[in-house]
């Protein structure tokens, strides 16, 4: 699991339909990433399935040295 002290957030980077973006830096390495802090309404059918579609493109972009995070 990770915890909220593993990371420092630095910066809002943006929001959209589903959340919010945050820069933040790995307190052990150092490395910055960003994360994506998902709300959802999980009874709406078709903001599950266009969420599913999100998530899915940001797995395919993980595979270009990031890392994509979901419990």
């Amino acid at each position: 699991e990770i915890a909220k002290t593993d990371f420092k957030l630095t910066k809002l980077l943006g929001q959209g339909a589903f959340g919010i973006v945050v820069k933040a830096k790995i307190r052990e390495s150092k490395k910055e990433v960003a994360i994506k802090r998902i709300e959802c309404d999980f009874n709406d059918l078709h903001k599950i399935k266009y969420l599913m579609r999100e998530i899915t493109i940001l797995r395919q972009l993980s595979a270009m040295d990031n890392s994509v995070y979901s419990p």
